[in-house]
């Protein structure tokens, strides 16, 4: 009998183990960033831990021109690099990069100018959400102490987190677009 209930116990501390060692498996499987951001072929950085000051030192050349709203602003390099940066309280709220022929990126997340979708999808896995046309591609990021974390779940998912009144928590919209399956464009917006 003590065989048997021995037999069980260990078997039992098995499967907690094995629930654990799966657990910390899955956890250690998210992908983590330190920063949402963009860098040209010429060593140029957009990031959204920046502020409207820093983007301007960075781009080195004025913002090309600057549109003032009631509670926003957007910085426009748009000849350069097809370029426009939007702050709300002086922080960078989005970041967007319009198809430019022979204008090339790399993102922080791995993803750059010219990648097939097959890449994209590879080095981030399935979007959270795919435009009808299957030219857009949506991953939710959510920065919690520092790190972005990319969302793995649905739009509604993602949109029904980022309504709930978390603190020190902020909810990212990440979109590639692209043309002939490659991609060309890039943005960054914060939802909340």
């Amino acid at each position: 009998r003590r065989s048997s209930d021995l037999r069980v116990l260990c078997g039992a501390l098995a499967v907690i183990l094995a629930i654990g060692c799966l657990t910390g498996c899955q956890k250690s499987n998210e992908k983590k960033f330190e920063t949402l951001s963009v860098t040209f072929e010429d060593g140029k950085t957009v990031s959204t831990d920046m502020d409207q000051e820093t983007v301007r030192k960075n781009m080195a050349d004025p913002p090309y021109n600057t549109l003032e709203l009631q509670d926003s602003t957007t910085d426009e390099w748009t000849l350069d690099y097809g370029l426009y940066v939007d702050y709300r309280n002086d922080k960078v709220d989005a970041i967007f990069i319009a198809s430019e022929p022979n204008k090339t990126y790399s993102t922080s997340i791995g993803v750059s100018y010219g990648d097939s979708v097959a890449s994209l999808k590879e080095k981030l896995g399935n979007p959270t959400e795919i435009s009808e046309e299957s030219t857009d591609y949506q991953y939710g990021f959510i920065l919690e102490e520092g790190r972005y974390t990319l969302f793995n779940g649905t739009l509604e998912d993602f949109f029904q987190q980022g309504l709930a009144d978390q603190q020190g928590v902020s909810f990212y919209m990440v979109s590639f677009k692209s043309e002939n399956d490659k991609i060309n464009s890039f943005s960054v917006y914060k939802l909340v």
